[in-house]
């Protein structure tokens, strides 16, 4: 909807690229998703740049980390990790004694953003022996039947949190509701302790990408893309800002006479 946003006379775009990011994310238990090594494979197999271009339109950012690149949690620390690598996740298939293919079923909205996304991503893992079915839910029911069990993944979004702490314990720790697993992360819990004691706000973000790396090691999750959100202004509109948290804030803004 941007492009065309941008040619609408006497007014302004604000947009940038926020927090709400699309994930694969597994549940553990299920079949060959509870080896880690399937799980780093498909973390390499995915080309994010790909699914961005189709998918978004180019919109957004390709994933290379749990946080978008001019936030303060640094990616480099985790990108070897997402980086697009479909040898190297043939290669630890074959360790992992992966050698006549595997499959798994994912969950996914039957919104065409995530319809596609999911689409490209099991074309992208067919190329190193993967098969994955994807079955299309309506929003309402998706979320629900996955948390009660149904499927083995989910392909979804996640909002953007105000603190990087809070999507952390949402998702991965081992009692989070969220966590359907119900399994943490090696040290995670002390790391993100460790992480939140912190006061500085740069050293508290590379404390934060130590609990990423935790996460994206034991393959926990895929982040695919950031999602573009903000609004279309008229010319009397003032001070309005998109935040990088994903949903509006009208604190300040103001309509000119």
């Amino acid at each position: 909807m941007i492009a065309p946003a941008e040619q609408i006379p006497d007014a302004t775009v604000k947009a940038r690229t926020v927090l709400t990011q699309t994930v694969l994310y597994f549940n553990q238990t299920k079949g060959v998703l509870q080896d880690p090594a399937v799980r780093r494979a498909i973390n390499l197999a995915v080309d994010r740049e790909a699914v961005l271009q189709a998918a978004q339109e180019g919109q957004g950012e390709a994933a290379r980390g749990l946080f978008p690149e001019d936030y303060f949690v640094p990616n480099e620390p985790v990108a070897d990790l997402v980086a697009y690598d479909p040898d190297a996740a043939r290669q630890l298939l074959a360790d992992a004694g992966y050698t006549d293919g595997l499959e798994f079923t994912v969950l996914t909205l039957t919104i065409p953003q995530f319809r596609t996304t999911a689409e490209i991503i099991a074309d992208q893992l067919a190329q190193i022996g993967i098969t994955m079915h994807i079955q299309a839910l309506p929003p309402q029911d998706m979320s629900v039947q996955f948390l009660q069990g149904e499927g083995d993944a989910v392909i979804t979004g996640w909002v953007g949190r105000p603190d990087p702490a809070m999507l952390f314990s949402a998702y991965f720790e081992e009692d989070a509701p969220q966590n359907v697993s119900k399994v943490a992360p090696e040290g995670f819990d002390e790391a993100l302790d460790a992480a939140n004691a912190v006061e500085d706000r740069d050293a508290r973000g590379e404390a934060l990408a130590d609990v990423a790396r935790l996460v994206l090691e034991h393959g926990a999750v895929v982040p695919v893309t950031f999602n573009v959100v903000g609004a279309v202004c008229g010319d009397q509109v003032v001070g309005y800002e998109p935040s990088a948290v994903g949903a509006s804030e009208f604190r300040g803004v103001a309509i000119t006479r």
